[in-house]
């Protein structure tokens, strides 16, 4: 295992923050110019992977069921 001398330390450490903010500056770049229809395909792609939301009408929470519908009769 080699050691690096400050120098070398300090050009390497140069080399990844403007990397960095390479790769910053693309990101941002591509958030600016999406489109809503694109950001809604990337939603949908990821919809795949996650646990879908709970459903609160899906019998449990029972509480919570009755708490709503108590207070739409009011």
């Amino acid at each position: 295992m080699s050691t690096m001398t400050a120098e070398q330390v300090a050009a390497w450490r140069e080399g990844n923050r403007n990397r960095w903010e390479a790769v910053e500056s693309l990101k941002a770049r591509g958030l600016a110019e999406m489109t809503e229809d694109r950001a809604r395909q990337i939603i949908e792609r990821l919809r795949l992977f996650a646990p879908a939301p709970p459903d609160p009408f899906n019998g449990e929470g029972l509480v919570q069921q009755q708490s709503f519908f108590h207070k739409r009769k009011v």
